[in-house]
């Protein structure tokens, strides 16, 4: 049976992309910072960017050898529900790094080697927000919505969207 390679190395690809596209360094960015186009460029050679070297945010090793591996063994892209949802905003790649930017990297996803996942609308250059829902009711919904506003809380200004009420939902319909 063949090995199958963890999961979480599909973030890579996207992580390095976001830093090259929009200079954002917090959190697991952080590993990113030094060279984003390096981290690009070996994502799109060898499949993932790290490759047990150490994380400057964690101080651990990150990832895992990806020698032999085909490249239909990785999926792409240059952002997905998670990525966007879990912004405060649900800001789109476009709108942070504009659009002719953007339309470079989408180019760069298309023509890789890899497998590209595409996210809702990409393909056509959508610009509205893509916000985190839920349909939580109760102490649930009540902890997610706290919640959320304690994890954005130092973002200066930002009013997050009740991930519960209906116009979230409706705002995402493309």
């Amino acid at each position: 049976m063949r090995r199958c390679l963890p999961p979480n190395g599909m973030t890579i690809f996207h992580n390095a992309v976001h830093v090259f596209a929009t200079g954002e360094t917090q959190a697991y960015y952080n590993d990113f910072a030094d060279a984003p186009e390096k981290h690009l460029a070996r994502a799109l050679a060898e499949g993932f960017a790290y490759q047990g070297e150490i994380s400057p945010q964690t101080g651990e090793p990150r990832g895992v050898k990806s020698t032999g591996q085909p490249p239909v063994a990785f999926v792409d892209f240059i952002q997905n529900h998670d990525q966007v949802g879990n912004r405060a905003q649900g800001d789109r790649l476009i709108t942070l790094a504009g659009a002719e930017r953007t339309k470079v990297l989408l180019a760069t996803l298309l023509l890789s080697p890899h497998i590209p996942l595409l996210f809702m609308g990409e393909e056509y250059g959508e610009s509205r927000p893509f916000l985190f829902f839920t349909d939580f009711h109760g102490d649930l919904a009540r902890a997610v919505r706290e919640g959320r506003a304690k994890e954005f809380a130092d973002h200066a200004g930002e009013n997050v969207p009740d991930p519960n009420a209906p116009e979230t939902l409706s705002t995402l319909k493309t």
